[in-house]
């Protein structure tokens, strides 16, 4: 299969506005900002060990012409979506919020770019396992910890253990029973994406695992948050929309009833990267156990052109947080 470029040729009508090009512009100069200081400091320490995937995401953005073919994907993705960015749009974005969109797509496509790389180019380590070697072997690991809907089965293995014998479970039958539910989820997942094409299903099992909920917390240039204790509660949505596709994956994570917690601050302006921990400040602080903050996005998954490329699109991203100190007062930058 062809590798997905999803670039087309644009009239001048088809062009974003000066504002949203230079956001675009800004997140992708963030970026190059971030793992030029990255490459520095491997440089200094003798790193040598190419290729390897350290290096060949730095190459993403330090590299000319790669860092164009992603800037060019990102930017095709926002002329699918005029309303975000058009002067006199009910919908259109600020800043900080299309910065945003167009960073959470672009970690997204990434993972799918990566499949289609030689193993010696690729920027990450993920490896497929299963019947067809297309499950990705982070979502397998990680599917005992969340709950999934899948073309309306629900799936969650917390619950399916309470419903147990009030007797004491065996190791060995918990093990047994986690085996049972990550086949079980695997073959909904696998029934719903029923084009069985490859390239979708790794990078929608990506999408469900760790790895996707990640990508959706780096891309959110609001304060970072990592909390002490409290309970966390992740959860996937995967429907097909039509036979033939499209599919739309819906992620959400909460956290709620922690009772300590560090703020990271990224830097200030739309290029700037909220995984650039270097530059962010720390702050630690007590909460009230009534704090609490959500994130969750909607992405949609297609096979486009003759060719059936897989097509990525981002179509909702929304966070909403209550950080509140042992007083109940909003913490500082919370009000």
């Amino acid at each position: 299969m062809a590798r997905e470029v999803e670039l087309t040729t644009l009239s001048p009508a088809q062009r974003l506005t000066p504002s949203a090009e230079r956001v675009l512009e800004q997140f992708y100069e963030g970026q190059a900002v971030k793992h030029r200081k990255e490459r520095e400091r491997l440089e200094r320490i003798g790193f040598d060990k190419r290729p390897h995937t350290k290096w060949n995401r730095q190459e993403l953005y330090l590299n000319p012409e790669n860092r164009n073919r992603a800037k060019a994907v990102s930017r095709e993705h926002l002329l699918r979506h005029p309303e975000w960015w058009l002067q006199g749009s009910r919908e259109k974005l600020g800043e900080h919020k299309l910065r945003d969109f167009i960073a959470l797509h672009h970690f997204l496509w990434v993972d799918l770019d990566d499949l289609y790389l030689e193993p010696e180019a690729r920027r990450s380590e993920d490896v497929f396992v299963g019947l067809n070697g297309n499950m990705c072997e982070q979502f397998l690991l990680d599917v005992t910890r969340s709950a999934f809907s899948v073309d309306e089965q629900h799936f969650e293995f917390a619950r399916e253990l309470r419903t147990q014998s009030s007797a004491a479970v065996e190791p060995a039958e918990v093990e047994e029973m986690k085996n049972d539910f990550a086949s079980r989820v695997s073959v909904a997942v696998e029934n719903c994406l029923s084009k069985n094409e490859p390239y979708l299903t790794r990078a929608v099992t990506i999408a469900m695992s760790q790895s996707g909920l990640a990508n959706l917390e780096r891309a959110c240039l609001a304060p970072q948050v990592a909390v002490s204790g409290g309970e966390q509660l992740l959860r996937f949505a995967l429907r097909s929309v039509a036979s033939e596709g499209p599919w739309d994956l819906d992620l959400s994570v909460r956290k709620a009833g922690f009772e300590q917690c560090i703020v990271y601050r990224p830097p200030l302006g739309a290029g700037a990267s909220a995984t650039d921990a270097e530059d962010e400040y720390a702050a630690p602080a007590a909460c009230s156990p009534s704090s609490f903050f959500v994130r969750s996005c909607s992405i949609r998954y297609s096979l486009v052109g003759s060719e059936q490329n897989v097509q990525i699109d981002v179509q909702s991203l929304h966070q909403q947080h209550r950080l509140l100190d042992t007083k109940g007062l909003p913490l500082p930058g919370f009000g």
